[in-house]
């Protein structure tokens, strides 16, 4: 289920004096990683302050004293110590493919980055006065699975994203990751989106509005509706007429029209796979988030149509045994966890007969009729229906058309929706009639891509996935075949650096147990290990005559 998730907001577009000549005014630091939040154990829209984070990083003054750290692409956390090869005394190699940061050695990569880069140390919340004692309104401390979270969310929504390259010259991209810019278009102005490629060119240090994902969209960077041209492709159209607008473009979500993040509500936001607006859960079932239960309340994979595409979704009334049930949690006390009176939008009746209707196929995709229990071969995919798809129908691929005469929906009985958003298992696009008819009936109603499964967010985020475990891969042969062209001293040196250094990190973390890892704290650690290593090799690299 695509699921939001509040974790940060326009603070993160505040800007900060960069300090480049002497007469200008220095201004304090101000971790972007720390400003304050509304975070929870719950899955939600967490990719969201991450780009924010990376975009600032590149012209925030982390060390006033020196013009030549503004131009040091490295975590907040880590600025001082500049690149990890100062602190091994060895040329950096290792670029993370992520960050971009250069590392001595894969290995120390692979440290930082699970310990340091993150921002947090500390195993879990701060336990004492002492470690949260000093953090200001403005800063929130994470711990590393809350930040390990967030960067795998980041990676899956901008994963099979081009970073660099603006989307344009692929026509309307099937689906990608999506901004809008304040900066260059205001409330007042037309709707445009911005693909994640002329956001880090064109866009950046702009106040942006990341837009998740949409679908069949091209990008208008650069057209008639901005005034500067695309920095990355200057020529293009002055309209794409393909382009579907809501208003999300403006910042505004839901059927309560509020902006995301929302400061005065925390509700867990869910989007809808037809319209791709994003909804509340009591807008959309009728309760808070933490009155819902889905299925079983284990985590399951599935997506959401709102209550209006439900409602415009008239095949859907066929399907119903695809439909995921939801579970209303009893109120606690009068007042307690309860919407308001304008929230309840759907009653707990129409909440109880949608959990009696699926009472029996619970989490089970089932296309179960008694005048076609026997095996039948799909028309298109040459797959056959057995007894064993049924027992495991989420893994089966079956061509709903070849049934029936040609149409699968002639042997169901129409079913009775409820009043409120709906829930479908994972793989139940796989299980709509293809038969001519129902086909042309998903065009006439604007949902054709819905038999397509690469539409699917399940599938844009495998894309990515599997796009960032080839530059993984590419990567580590890179440095494994640098490494391999070394001489037999320099790896020595190298190895016994990187030995010292895992040491002092054990060392460091041990002492700082229990307690918030701060910008002071990465300080620390880089200025003692430069220290520890000055002393036992000078400035750790070996003399010439030893080489």
């Amino acid at each position: 289920m695509n699921v939001a998730k509040q974790v940060g907001g326009p603070a993160f577009m505040d800007r900060v004096e960069t300090s480049v000549g002497e007469n200008q005014r220095k201004v304090a630091f101000k971790d972007p990683n720390y400003q304050r939040t509304k975070l929870t154990q719950d899955k939600k829209r967490a990719w969201r302050s991450l780009k924010q984070i990376i975009t600032l990083e590149r012209s925030m003054p982390w060390d006033k004293d020196s013009v030549h750290y503004s131009s040091i692409d490295a975590p907040p956390s880590l600025k001082p110590a500049k690149k990890y090869s100062d602190i091994s005394g060895l040329p950096a190699k290792y670029r993370d493919p992520h960050t971009n940061i250069l590392y001595a050695l894969s290995d120390e990569y692979q440290i930082f980055g699970d310990l340091i880069l993150k921002g947090e140390m500390a195993d879990d919340k701060p336990k004492s006065q002492d470690s949260d004692s000093d953090l200001s309104e403005t800063e929130e401390a994470y711990t590393l699975d809350e930040l390990g979270e967030m960067y795998e969310s980041a990676n899956a929504v901008l994963g099979a994203s081009d970073p660099n390259n603006c989307s344009y010259s692929l026509g309307y991209v099937k689906r990608q990751a999506l901004y809008a810019c304040v900066t260059c278009n205001g409330p007042d102005a037309e709707k445009a989106g911005v693909c994640l490629g002329c956001a880090n060119k064109c866009h950046e240090n702009h106040q942006l509005v990341e837009l998740y994902t949409k679908r069949v969209f091209r990008c208008d960077c650069g057209n008639k509706k901005f005034q500067n041209a695309c920095l990355l492709l200057p020529e293009k159209d002055a309209f794409n007429t393909g382009n579907v607008y809501n208003h999300n473009f403006s910042g505004l979500y839901c059927t309560c029209e509020r902006p995301y993040p929302d400061p005065d509500d925390d509700d867990e936001m869910i989007q809808c796979i037809i319209c791709e607006d994003w909804y509340h859960s009591r807008h959309s079932f009728g309760h808070h988030s933490d009155r819902v239960t889905i299925g079983d309340g284990s985590d399951i994979d599935c997506e959401m149509i709102c209550e209006k595409c439900t409602s415009s979704c008239d095949f859907l009334k066929f399907y119903d045994h695809l439909r995921v049930p939801i579970t209303i949690k009893p109120e606690l006390a009068s007042g307690e966890g309860s919407p308001n009176k304008e929230d309840k939008s759907v009653s707990e009746k129409s909440a109880d007969q949608s959990e009696a209707t699926n009472k029996t196929n619970e989490l089970k995709i089932e296309i179960d009729d008694s005048k076609n229990e026997s095996s039948q071969e799909t028309g298109d995919s040459g797959i056959v229906m057995t007894d064993s798809n049924e027992a495991n129908p989420e893994l089966a691929s079956v061509d709903t058309a070849a049934t029936n005469n040609g149409c699968f929906v002639k042997s169901r009985k129409e079913s009775t929706l409820p009043q409120s958003a709906t829930l479908w298992v994972a793989g139940w696009r796989s299980k709509l009639c293809k038969c001519e008819l129902c086909l042309n009936m998903y065009f006439k109603l604007g949902v054709g891509f819905i038999t397509d499964d690469e539409d699917t967010l399940f599938a844009y985020e495998a894309l990515g996935q599997a796009k960032l475990e080839e530059e993984e891969k590419e990567k580590e042969e890179e440095f494994t075949s640098m490494w391999s062209k070394l001489d037999h001293v320099t790896k020595v040196e190298a190895m016994i650096s990187f030995n010292e250094m895992k040491e002092h990190l054990r060392e460091f973390l041990l002492k700082h147990n229990g307690k918030v890892f701060r910008k002071r704290d990465a300080e620390e650690f880089a200025e003692e290990l430069k220290a520890k290593r000055a002393k036992r090799v000078g400035h750790g690299i070996p003399p010439n005559s030893c080489r």
